[in-house]
């Protein structure tokens, strides 16, 4: 709404700024955001990766919890995931914002990060 307020010449920048920073201190209030200062970017990054959380935290552990390890095979899992065009031309998905792409797409990172440690586990 205060965007639409905005987009409407009803609230100047300044108002705008200092309304939304009112909106994200009470929503890190509420929440009891502890990831630094809220903002759409963190929040959205937030919301976007943290349901992979426990899955990353298992790769961990499946790697003996060896940090430079783990980044090593993130890197490699990084170079086996799918193009996201071809991803997207494979599909029939139109464009790479939509909701139905993002979580296709997300699932088949996921079961690409999968396969590599079942690979790299059967070495």
């Amino acid at each position: 709404m205060l965007y639409a307020r905005y987009q409407r010449n009803e609230v100047s920048t300044d108002a705008l700024m200092r309304e939304r920073a009112g909106i994200f201190s009470k929503a890190q209030r509420s929440l009891i955001w502890r990831g630094g200062p809220m903002s759409n970017v963190s929040l959205a990054s937030d919301m976007t990766y943290s349901r992979h959380y426990p899955f990353l935290e298992s790769v961990f552990d499946a790697l003996g919890r060896d940090l430079p390890e783990t980044v090593a095979f993130f890197k490699e899992a990084d170079r086996m995931k799918p193009a996201p065009a071809a991803f997207m031309r494979r599909h029939g998905f139109a464009t790479e914002e939509s909701v139905d792409f993002i979580r296709a797409y997300e699932a088949a990172v996921v079961k690409a990060i999968k396969e590599a440690l079942a690979e790299r586990q059967r070495r």
